[in-house]
């Protein structure tokens, strides 16, 4: 594709879209045929088209944007999407106060729109400029939203029409060269990129809590993240969770966060108005105008969550800018922080194009069975195998062409730069739009340390418990750091995870868990002998000793289990119910542990119809019994 270039030169850094067009010969509109590369976000070329004395239909990938548009424009401006009805359209069409038609519609939207054109000009295609926004997301996001693709067909039947954005990405499509479609690239002769602080980390939620501290001014903080669980954990922390906002799409609110309690949800920005802390979903990355006053310019934070969420990647020569470019009176500060791809390998285009066919190979056979290609268990095992978008692509009979197989090369590339600091820092230099400070943080318990005690069970998740405490103690002792906000709250988080592990190590150590290797029958036996002495609450050490007394799962009959607790009870001279001495009764194991009484249906050998009690677990823990320990 041919390239045309128009330098920008520093005295004509403030000129806007409209101007600098004027300057250079087109008339101060779009022109046709070409994709434009505006390389800097904030040039109001959108605007321009709107106020353009012509025609225009303007297809925008997000109703976020369009609807702030509307706010702006009012009447002059027939917004469509979805939800917009036939009538509203045509009543807008053929009203009188409007002289220059503007028809600002969604992808999925736009031949219903059409339809309804048709209906009014015949020659709708001579007299209507096309002018496709924010048109990366051509490449970007039609494996999970294909209808972005469903106006292409019509585009190249117009006389006159453009793409547009300020992060372009050129696809593979042959009609652009066939209709003679040239690239025109708006290219500063100035140094134009801002200082972005880019923050590895190995604790995205830690890192994430440590630098909102130090937005203690009075200038709002803007949060982008595709990580529902990120946003989710952040309004939660303490300087947060009095002064925040999510703004997402209706649907997530209804499938996620409503299910958490959160409030403050906001479907739209139309109305401008802002928290101390505004959270961003991807609807928000691009395009959609966020009014501030200079004297207060927003910090901004970017988060991604990889590996975990892999649609929370934040393309730096892309998103990264039009994130930025959203502020339309600028930033105070950008920081971009993220986790890294741990021992992954970077790929070739050509290595990923032939990945690429054999998934196509491996989705078109299992499409030859017959499968619920939607049942939840199918999904999981075709995600497991090959890439799951291309999958839904296919059962959903779309035609593989060309802008599939753009999005998946482009998708693998970009995770491409997230494989090493190296990688990433790269990836914002060749942005131009970037000049990175980096810092690495390593925190002594990472994400994934707590993902793994989360998904552990027994002695494993014993073992894990132990050994992040172990790192954690080590990096305050060795570091001669004082025990800080950090240190307090990640205790309680494994204190909740396993706290009978807890308590030990600091009673007897991690060397002396480990030599016990983390036996739990060892553990409470061990923990018994190491606090007989110490309690204050009434009867602990009775109540001690029967945890750590009876087996779980094994039979327990009840003259056996009446016989062993009176002998405990007497030991300590348990008094319940103003009873000198309590009597004991089998069914008093059931304070202690969940269980169950069983009647045997066949009589034993020895015991015939004896009943007996079958533990599942404890009631209590050892160590936490010494704030419950009063119901017993």
């Amino acid at each position: 594709m041919k390239t045309e270039t128009i330098y920008i030169k520093e005295e004509d850094r403030k000129l806007k879209f409209d101007k600098i067009l004027i300057n250079e010969g087109f008339g101060g509109v779009i022109p046709s045929n070409y994709i434009i590369d505006k390389v800097r976000p904030n040039l109001g070329a959108t605007t321009v088209e709107i106020e353009s004395s012509r025609n225009s239909i303007i297809i925008e990938p997000f109703i976020s944007v369009m609807e702030v548009k509307k706010e702006r424009f009012g009447y002059k401006l027939c917004v469509i999407n979805e939800n917009t009805s036939n009538k509203d359209i045509y009543d807008y069409l053929i009203q009188d106060n409007v002289q220059n038609k503007k028809l600002m519609t969604t992808p999925e939207a736009f031949e219903r729109m059409i339809s309804v054109l048709r209906v009014i000009d015949k020659n709708y295609r001579a007299n209507y400029f096309l002018l496709y926004d924010e048109c990366e997301k051509l490449v970007q996001q039609p494996l999970f939203r294909p209808k972005l693709l469903a106006p292409l067909d019509e585009l190249f039947l117009f006389d006159n029409k453009a793409l547009i954005s300020a992060t372009p990405l050129i696809p593979s499509d042959n009609r652009l060269e066939e209709h003679g479609f040239k690239l025109l690239v708006f290219k500063p002769e100035f140094d134009y990129r801002e200082e972005l602080k880019l923050i590895t980390t190995n604790n995205l939620k830690t890192s994430l809590r440590n630098q909102l501290k130090l937005y203690n001014d009075d200038r709002p903080v803007f949060i982008y993240s595709n990580c529902k669980e990120s946003i989710l954990y952040a309004t939660q922390i303490e300087e947060v969770k009095d002064d925040y906002k999510v703004f997402c799409a209706k649907d997530l609110d209804e499938k996620f966060f409503m299910h958490q309690e959160i409030s403050n949800i906001q479907y739209s920005v139309k109305d401008q108005q802002y928290a101390k802390y505004n959270f961003f979903t991807s609807r928000f990355f691009s395009a959609v105008d966020m009014l501030y006053s200079d004297s207060t310019k927003p910090h901004v934070i970017m988060l991604t969550n990889i590996p975990w969420v892999k649609h929370s990647i934040i393309d730096p020569e892309t998103e990264a800018i039009q994130i930025w470019g959203r502020l339309r009176a600028g930033i105070s500060s950008i920081t971009h922080i993220t986790k890294l791809f741990i021992n992954r390998k970077p790929l070739c285009p050509k290595q990923i194009s032939a990945d690429l066919e054999l998934d196509i190979k491996i989705i078109n056979r299992l499409k030859e069975t017959d499968l619920d290609f939607k049942h939840d268990v199918v999904q999981d095992v075709i995600g497991a195998i090959t890439d799951k978008n291309f999958a839904n692509i296919i059962f959903e009979n779309y035609t593989l062409n060309s802008y599939f197989k753009d999005a998946y090369l482009h998708k693998k590339l970009v995770e491409n730069k997230y494989i090493s600091v190296d990688a990433l820092k790269e990836a914002y230099e060749q942005s131009n739009f970037f000049k990175v400070i980096h810092r690495g943080v390593k925190h002594p318990i990472s994400d994934e340390d707590h993902i793994k005690i989360t998904r552990s069970t027994g002695k494993e998740k014993r073992m894990s418990v132990a050994i992040a405490l172990h790192n954690l103690e080590s990096d305050y002792i060795q570091n001669n750091k004082d025990l800080d906000t950090y240190y307090i709250e990640t205790l309680e988080v494994l204190k909740e995870k396993d706290i009978l592990t807890v308590e030990l190590y600091f009673l007897c150590g991690f060397d002396h868990l480990t030599e016990i290797r983390f036996n739990l029958s060892k553990m409470r036996k061990l923990y018994f002998e190491l606090t007989i002495d110490k309690r204050t609450v009434p009867y602990a050490n009775m109540v001690d000793e029967i945890l750590i007394k009876f087996p779980l799962n094994t039979r327990i009959y009840s003259d056996d289990l009446k016989h062993s607790l009176q002998q405990i009870y007497n030991k300590h001279a348990y008094k319940r119910d103003y009873e000198k001495n309590h009597t004991a009764k089998a069914a008093d194991i059931l304070r202690y542990f969940y269980g169950a009484l069983v009647v045997p249906k066949k009589p034993d050998v020895k015991r015939k119809y004896q009943t007996y009690y079958l533990l599942s677990r404890p009631k209590y823990q050892l160590s936490n019994d010494l704030r419950i320990l009063e119901k017993a």
